[in-house]
């Protein structure tokens, strides 16, 4: 997930600090799978952003991701 859209969609620069004040891992843990694929991570994204799930979230950063790469 790019900072680009991670700024545009939450109210932090990277993903990486978007994560870490969800209040699901300690500061200087690894953000894992299991982590992002919990319910309280869907809840925190749902609450947190203008996406109603993670999944849908992942879906439109993956879009994104592929149209700057193609120049779109």
């Amino acid at each position: 997930m790019t900072n680009d859209f991670v700024k545009k969609h939450t109210n932090h620069d990277t993903f990486e600090s978007f994560v870490s004040v969800s209040g699901l891992i300690s500061e200087g843990e690894e953000i894992t799978e299991e982590i992002i694929n919990s319910n309280g991570f869907n809840d925190y994204v749902k609450n947190n952003t203008d996406f109603k799930s993670w999944k849908d979230m992942l879906e439109t950063a993956s879009i994104y991701y592929f149209q700057k790469q193609l120049g779109f």
